[in-house]
C-alpha cells in the first residue's frame, strides 16, 4: 500500500511511511495519502464481490487484504496474484 502511493505520486517510500505510519494501512489511508499527494481517484471502489471484473489502466487493487498497484496490464512487483482474491479495486490517474 506504501508502495502503491510511493509509485502513483513518483515520491520515495520512507516520505509515504512517514505520512501514512508504519503498519497495516486501511482504503482510508491510502485515499489521505492520494488527497495529500493530488492524485484524483474514483469517487467509490468497485467490489468485485467474486465476480468477473476488468481493471481500468491503473487502480489500487486491495487482492487477499493487501493493496496492489495494477497499472497497464499488470501488477507492479508482484507475480503471484490469483484474481478469484480482489476484494476490491478504485481507479486512479497515473
Amino acid at each position: 500500500s506504501h508502495c502503491c502511493v510511493a509509485m502513483i505520486a513518483g515520491v520515495p517510500l520512507s516520505d509515504v511511511i512517514s505520512l501514512m505510519g508504519r503498519g497495516h494501512v486501511s482504503w482510508s489511508k491510502i485515499l489521505e495519502a492520494l488527497d495529500y499527494y493530488g492524485i484524483s481517484y474514483a469517487s467509490k471502489a468497485v467490489y468485485t464481490r467474486g465476480g468477473s471484473y476488468q481493471l481500468p489502466l491503473c487502480c489500487i487493487v486491495n487482492n487477499d487484504n493487501r493493496f496492489l498497484l495494477w497499472y497497464h496490464g499488470s501488477f507492479c512487483g508482484v507475480a503471484d496474484v490469483d484474481p478469484k482474491k480482489t476484494i476490491s479495486y478504485i481507479e486512479v490517474e497515473g
